[in-house]
């Protein structure tokens, strides 16, 4: 996102998001970075400045649970992961989950992890799968941050009256007041209840698309009761390795491991990703060996776009016919140098705006790409810029244009439409001939029109590469 002010403009702050595929999300644009997701895609998000100063992030943004449906009287909790830890966050502005007001339930946990608690009213909107409104802005003294999107691939439903249909899937307007009076997750925590821990839900973060070597996963346990006691009790690993010391009580009965992709790791395909943990309490042990939210998360180790899985070292029959699986790999040289579709960062360039002003006075980012290299017609796409407030909007048309010493005219493209891929810019340079792909840099600019309404902007984009 990115704000509009008419005195003097704030230290230039640039932030650069890694990506691995194709690049197809929500991203709020600016110098205060919301939720960026893509398509089968785990974004770690590194931040830089011309200053001290780093602009807040939020790598993750999820709920749980993250599936099927909750009614009134149920909770969910959302859990925002700050990119690069920052412990110190507060709800600095509306906080609403479903149109609910849930800033009274803010917790700050650890290392950059916090959370709040929605809870179903008898009279909230039924939401679709997948489609539960988020708005809230946290902060600290550097800067704000909106959340605005999951990113975690969630299906989590709102089906109010429990009868199994979704019968209101508009958002409301109206505001209520959250509690923590539910038996799920009241804020308060507790010693076992004498009897061998209780583990209701374990879900895997990000719970969609692959992860390759070098990357990490976050294993969420939720006790029953808030149990708060909760150590490991025995072998704990995730995908064969031992994740042990990573074990954290996060407090109110939510536990956490993390899992690092090791360059040896078994691959794995999605969904079926191993955990066995053995957890306990002064009663005694219960051992995790499933997730409960349904994930679709693939191990690609070596990030070639193939899961190569461990074939069966033995043979089974069925009295008549022998079987006997296995897998083979092989490596292959002097072959094609090209590379997938991908947004490797995007740098902003100007993050206030004098409305009125013209693309000189407007925001501009500089958006660095992989494209395939016989897809030489890329075009993008935005969303019309959405004030905070939920109501002022900038339309793209006419108020947007691309541009790149990449391509073989330095005139820009103007889009023309919101939600339409703009005419294509013919790629014809290559930034860097040694890395796989052609590397192009894409400018993109926005000016802001003198009627505009004071605030802070976000939009949507999409990249699309395609052969002549």
């Amino acid at each position: 996102m990115s704000n509009i002010r008419t005195g003097e403009p704030q230290t230039e702050r640039l932030t650069r998001r890694i990506f691995s595929a194709l690049a197809l999300g929500a991203l709020a644009l600016g110098a205060f970075v919301s939720v960026a997701s893509a398509t089968a895609v785990y974004a770690d998000t590194a931040t830089s400045t011309a200053s001290t100063t780093t602009a807040l992030a939020l790598s993750k943004v999820g709920i749980i649970p993250s599936t099927e449906s909750i009614h009134a009287g149920q909770s969910a909790d959302v859990y925002f992961t700050e990119a690069s830890g920052q412990a110190d966050l507060a709800v600095t502005g509306s906080c609403t989950v479903n149109g609910v007001d849930v800033a009274s339930t803010f917790q700050n946990l650890t290392d950059g992890l916090y959370k709040v608690v929605y809870t179903v009213g008898s009279s909230d909107p039924e939401v679709a799968a997948g489609q539960v409104p988020l708005n809230c802005t946290l902060g600290d003294s550097s800067g704000t941050v909106t959340a605005s999107a999951w990113n975690d691939g969630n299906t989590l439903a709102i089906d109010t009256n429990n009868d199994g249909t979704i019968s209101n899937t508009s958002s409301s307007n109206a505001t209520s007041t959250a509690t923590s009076t539910d038996s799920g997750s009241s804020g308060s925590t507790q010693n076992n209840s004498g009897s061998d821990p209780v583990i209701t839900a374990v879900g895997l973060v990000p719970s969609t698309g692959t992860t390759t070597a070098g990357r990490s996963m976050d294993v969420y346990f939720t006790a029953a009761n808030n149990e708060s006691d909760i150590v490991i009790g025995g072998s704990c690993t995730v995908n064969g390795v031992d994740v042990a010391s990573t074990f954290q009580n996060l407090t109110d009965g939510l536990y956490k491991v993390v899992y690092t992709v090791g360059s040896s790791d078994p691959e794995v395909a999605a969904g079926d990703l191993p955990v066995n943990c053995v957890l306990a309490n002064t009663i005694g042990t219960t051992a995790v060996t499933a997730f409960t939210d349904h994930n679709s998360t693939a191990i690609d180790v070596n990030n070639d776009g193939t899961i190569t899985t461990s074939g069966s070292s033995g043979s089974g029959s069925n009295g008549n016919t022998s079987t006997t699986t296995g897998s083979m790999s092989g490596d292959v040289s002097g072959g094609s140098t090209d590379a997938p579709l991908s947004l490797d960062s995007i740098t902003q360039v100007s993050s206030t705006a004098t409305a009125g002003g013209g693309f000189a006075g407007g925001w501009a980012w500089d958006f660095h790409l992989t494209v395939p290299n016989a897809e030489t017609k890329l075009s993008l796409k935005f969303g019309d810029w959405l004030n905070s407030d939920g109501t002022h909007t900038i339309p793209v048309a006419g108020n947007m244009r691309i541009s790149s010493v990449q391509a073989s005219s330095a005139d820009p493209v103007t889009l023309t439409a919101a939600d339409s891929y703009s005419a294509p810019l013919t790629l014809v340079g290559d930034e860097d001939p040694n890395t796989p792909g052609r590397q192009v840099e894409v400018k993109v600019e926005v000016q802001v029109p003198s009627t505009a309404a004071n605030g802070t902007y976000s939009t949507s984009y999409g990249v699309q590469s395609q052969q002549p």
